[in-house]
């Protein structure tokens, strides 16, 4: 339920921690060849081998399917190349403004999106299809919690860390909350399936990755104490 957003969470993590705000000139470009191609010819195998096309129509069409249109395990990586996008556009603009108001609508917006798609009718239309459909997982919208919860752990992380065990009760209380959230919408019947696309998964995964980060801190703490036994 929570590795595929913590996955994306940590390329955006990573992205913030190591570049700012502004990604470095020519970044796209080296992700596009190391990332992207090896994208396209993972997607084009898997377009003989699970579609079998017998024209060039029906190869683009397949390739289309698993590339773009998230009919593919690896959809998370268009996930990914939309976050790069909103790191360059957004960067500097969400460096000004406060981190937790932010992520708390985030986590509401991207509930709401899930939410959504799971209990209301897809419209007969062009945007319900699109939404409601396979296309809707690879949508941003229903990852930007990830997205801004890495871009403001990364660029604030020694200031995050040296503060996280002061709201060690309110981050645990929220992990066991998120939990109890989990477990009541499965035995309703209201989101049954098991994933990373459900209402409360958004603020279930935000728990878990801050746990990590709280466990991590008293783990590096004890490895410090230790270090500092030995040496003395």
């Amino acid at each position: 339920m929570f590795s595929t957003p913590t996955f994306v969470f940590i390329t955006e993590f990573l992205n913030s921690y190591i570049y700012g705000a502004t990604l470095k000139k020519g970044f796209l470009k080296k992700r596009l060849l190391y990332l992207g191609a090896p994208y396209i010819a993972m997607n084009i195998f898997w377009t003989f081998s699970h579609h079998n096309p017998t024209n060039i129509k029906e190869l683009i069409e397949g390739f289309l399917l698993v590339s773009i249109r998230g009919y593919s395990v690896t959809y998370f990586i268009v996930i990914i190349f939309q976050f790069y996008i909103l790191h360059l556009i957004l960067g500097k603009m969400l460096k000004k403004l406060n981190p937790l108001p932010i992520i708390f609508i985030s986590i509401i917006f991207t509930s709401s999106y899930w939410g959504m798609r799971l209990i209301l009718p897809a419209p007969d239309n062009l945007l319900g299809s699109l939404v409601w459909g396979k296309e809707g997982q690879t949508i941003f919208i229903g990852w930007i919690t990830y997205f801004l919860l890495g871009y403001y752990i990364g660029i604030n992380y020694h200031n995050f860390m040296s503060t996280i065990r002061k709201y060690k009760y309110h981050i645990i209380g929220l992990f066991i909350f998120s939990i109890v959230l989990v477990l009541i919408t499965h035995n309703l019947g209201i989101n049954s399936a098991i994933g990373s696309k459900r209402l409360d998964t958004p603020i279930y995964t935000t728990s878990v990755i801050l746990m990590f980060f709280l466990l991590n801190s008293y783990c590096l703490l004890v490895i410090i104490h230790l270090a500092f036994i030995y040496y003395i």
